[in-house]
């Protein structure tokens, strides 16, 4: 009996609507911001895991002849360069664009330069479970020239 009494004389002095909503969406924000941070720690570390490549033919990458096989390759945190391994042997670091595909791709993909010569240049590869695609230049080539050019500032050779 007494706690009916000591009910009604309480007073509801909570926060009213507007207080709550403020509440609510501070709490919003909170998770938001701390789902953002998880991820921008998270990503990098997935980019950075090895991913295996398997290579049917011979090419050329950055100059270097890759044989036929499986490597493992990966991205480097900045992505802006792709490490290649043979085993636990280092075979080369090539730099590379990493470009996020639009469409997923059914499989991975090797496209080569000049497909039936000998020294095939690779140019670009797939990575379907990542939906990623990496483009790489040839060293010395027109474009790499022009490139350079400009971020020297010289102002030579053709403007693309």
């Amino acid at each position: 009996m007494w706690r009916k009494q000591l009910a009604a004389r309480r007073v509801d002095v909570g926060i009213g609507p507007r207080e709550k909503e403020r509440h609510v969406m501070r709490i919003h924000r909170i998770v938001a911001l701390a789902l953002a941070i998880g991820l921008l720690f998270i990503a990098p570390a997935a980019w950075a895991q090895r991913q295996k490549v398997t290579l049917h033919k011979d090419g050329v990458l950055q100059g270097v002849h890759l044989a036929a096989g499986t490597y493992a390759m990966e991205l480097a945190p900045s992505l802006d360069s792709a490490v290649f391994y043979k085993g636990r042997k280092l075979v080369l670091t090539a730099p590379c664009r990493v470009e996020s595909l639009t469409n997923p791709a059914p499989a991975d993909e090797i496209h080569y330069r000049d497909f039936e010569r000998a020294d095939r240049a690779i140019t670009r590869i797939v990575l379907a479970r990542e939906n990623l695609l990496l483009t790489f230049g040839e060293p010395g080539s027109a474009r790499e020239t022009v490139q350079t050019a400009k971020e020297k500032g010289r102002g030579q050779g053709r403007q693309d």
